[in-house]
């Protein structure tokens, strides 16, 4: 018959490996693609995720191209671009609301890698959007995303700032909406793109460039999402740890286990 001493640690290994598991529900996508697997991606958000008819602009091609790049085959990549122009995550316009219209598109394609970016129409004024609701919404995204697969990986991303005009009459709390985002991912050990830090150091150090290219205060251009908005992509999905592997999870509980052992 099995000692006490024995079935305590049984019993401690099994709770250290049931705390530790969650830890993995965040998957590598760009590992598993590398390694020969199809991936499914899809984008959420703004005419900034969209494109826009005054820029004609958007980042997903060129991210979806070098996607295709790192695959063995580019066939084993396949994207769908849900996000919607002038949408917020929530609105009084279905049409235009990432939780009520975004979100059901996205979940009907089984999405293994998700990238979600409203902060910068949350923080319009004319939406009337409060900090609470946008968090609220990004955290309902979240985990309906992670309830059908919990081992989806979730990027959420800042983008460009406005101009100076733009931000003082519609987005004057611009910055405290992309903390939201920042918070979120901190809290919740998601993978951030904060796009705003690299086109506010712009805005700062290079205003005529940032002006060429977001000439509208609002829209970057083709240019600009290519020399800022994708690059900034790349090396945040690049930096991605792997999840830890189930042998280094029994090395931990082995080790937990002998203290354990040498405490009794």
């Amino acid at each position: 018959m099995p000692s006490i001493r024995l079935l305590s640690a049984c019993f401690l290994a099994a709770t250290i490996m049931t705390c530790i598991a969650p830890q993995l529900s965040y998957g590598n996508t760009l590992s598993d693609l590398r390694a020969g697997n199809e991936i499914t991606v899809v984008t959420l958000g703004t005419s900034l995720t969209r494109g826009h008819p005054t820029a004609d602009a958007s980042w997903v091609p060129g991210f979806e191209a070098w996607l295709k790049s790192e695959a063995n085959d580019p066939n084993d990549v396949t994207l769908f671009n849900v996000a919607v122009s002038a949408s917020s995550s929530s609105n009084a316009n279905i049409g235009l609301s990432g939780v009520d219209t975004q979100l059901p598109q996205a979940l009907f394609r089984s999405p293994d890698l998700v990238f979600i970016e409203f902060g910068f129409n949350d923080a319009n004024l004319a939406y009337n959007i409060s900090l609470q609701q946008s968090e609220q919404n990004l955290n309902t995204m979240i985990d309906a995303f992670i309830d059908q697969n919990a081992q989806v990986e979730i990027v959420l991303m800042t983008m460009n700032n406005p101009s100076q005009s733009v931000q003082s009459s519609t987005r004057p709390l611009i910055n405290q909406y992309y903390d939201v985002y920042r918070d979120v991912a901190a809290d919740r050990n998601l993978t951030i793109v904060d796009n705003y830090l690299n086109w506010k150091e712009l805005a700062d150090t290079n205003p005529s460039l940032w002006s060429t290219y977001v000439p509208d205060g609002i829209h970057p251009t083709q240019q600009g999402v290519e020399a800022i908005t994708i690059p900034n992509i790349i090396s945040a999905l690049n930096a991605v740890p792997e999840p830890a592997s189930m042998s280094s999870l029994m090395i931990a509980s082995s080790l937990v286990l002998r203290r354990r052992r040498m405490a009794i």
